[in-house]
């Protein structure tokens, strides 16, 4: 392994005087809980936008730092409509012979 001129975890450590980290940090263990939740993928996605702090002077240069998650969201609960000719929505199947339901009194039976 060859060493690296930039530890890139130092930097992290830095950016913000931690904040970055920290915020990041926070991120993580939501997009985790979400996917504990729902069982569906999460992500975390880290950037860094470099820039020079002058135009023309390459001695200086700012870091910007992004932390972004994507955290899955639960299944919705479905609602089933029926269609009609006239294109309006139904509860109820249209096609379907509509049942009477009457209560019957009597002893219970145990």
């Amino acid at each position: 392994m060859v060493n690296a001129k930039v530890n890139l975890l130092d930097i992290l450590k830095d950016l913000r005087n931690g904040d970055f980290v920290f915020e990041a940090s926070q991120d993580l263990e939501k997009v985790i809980a979400g996917v504990r939740e729902t069982m569906k993928p999460g992500k975390l996605t880290l950037t860094l936008k470099i820039e020079l702090l002058s135009k023309g002077d390459v001695s200086s240069i700012v870091l910007l730092d992004d932390s972004s998650p994507t955290i899955p969201k639960p299944d919705k609960k479905k609602s089933v409509f029926f269609t009609t000719e006239d294109n309006r929505l139904l509860r109820d199947d249209p096609r379907q012979m509509k049942m009477k339901f009457q209560e019957f009194e009597g002893k219970d039976k145990k």
